[in-house]
């Protein structure tokens, strides 16, 4: 934040505080609706969806792109010395570097690498380094790598502020957007749920309702032996069980964050 006199400051600083509270989390672990319930509830109330994870995506396309990654022991994959400062600064670069655009008629925010549109290229394919197989274990290393994370927080609050409040699909909202009074945490109780779900989306890391109720087993005890799947302080949290196949229950369970919302959020 840069200012040239204290009443300046003062009023910067204000309209960073309240864009920060009106934000509006929503976190839970991959394949329970976080994204669809971002997308119906951002019309209604006006406000844009900053999906993190496109920025931790957008990067391990990036650093595969530049030779940044290599192999580890038993088939684990590692950054070479220098990355993740390398990858820390394309977060902290601003426009050139890692940076969230709002586009006409898209509730949800783009990522950019400079002037490079990098959210078609980070949806999964069956092929390159978008393969979910490659993309998703890149980017929780990389979301995991404390001197990336710092950068990452960094981008990840300066984009919801810009936008005056976003409505953030995240983890860990407390540790850069401690301000927002909304937080939602969405689960299942049966994994197999998720599996379908991705099937039915046709968004699967594999091609079978068992591969990928192992791949989304293996995936969420990844994240969770790297500290990715905390619960936020005060969050609502929504049980998705019976609502993530049945055709209104995304509906249903905006109508419950709706309901919440006026003893949550402050005016924007």
């Amino acid at each position: 934040m840069e200012c040239y006199n204290a009443l300046e400051c003062a009023i910067m600083l204000t309209t960073e505080q309240l864009s920060a509270a009106a934000s509006i989390g929503i976190s839970g672990k991959g394949a329970v609706g976080k994204e669809q319930l971002a997308g119906h509830l951002a019309p209604i109330l006006d406000m844009v969806v900053i999906n993190t994870g496109k920025a931790a995506r957008a990067a391990s396309v990036l650093a595969h792109e530049c030779g940044m990654v290599e192999g580890g022991r038993a088939g684990a994959m590692r950054l070479r010395p220098g990355a993740a400062e390398r990858i820390r600064d394309w977060a902290t670069m601003g426009s050139s570097g890692l940076h969230f655009k709002v586009i006409p008629r898209d509730l949800s925010a783009h990522i950019f690498f400079d002037d490079r549109d990098m959210t078609a290229v980070i949806q999964p394919k069956r092929y390159g380094y978008s393969r979910l197989a490659i993309l998703e274990p890149t980017a929780v290393l990389i979301a995991t790598t404390p001197v990336i994370r710092k950068g990452l927080y960094d981008l990840w609050r300066r984009a919801s502020i810009q936008v005056g409040g976003g409505i953030m699909i995240t983890k860990n909202i407390d540790a850069y957007l401690p301000e927002a009074h909304a937080r939602y945490h969405l689960f299942v109780t049966d994994p197999r749920v998720s599996a379908g779900y991705r099937l039915m989306r046709g968004n699967a890391a594999t091609g079978s309702f068992a591969d990928e109720l192992k791949y989304l087993r293996r995936r969420d005890a990844n994240h969770e032996q790297n500290g990715l799947e905390v619960i936020p302080t005060n969050a609502m949290s929504i049980d998705m069980t019976n609502r993530l196949l049945w055709h209104k229950g995304i509906g249903e369970a905006a109508a419950i964050v709706l309901a919440d919302l006026p003893n949550r959020i402050v005016k924007r």
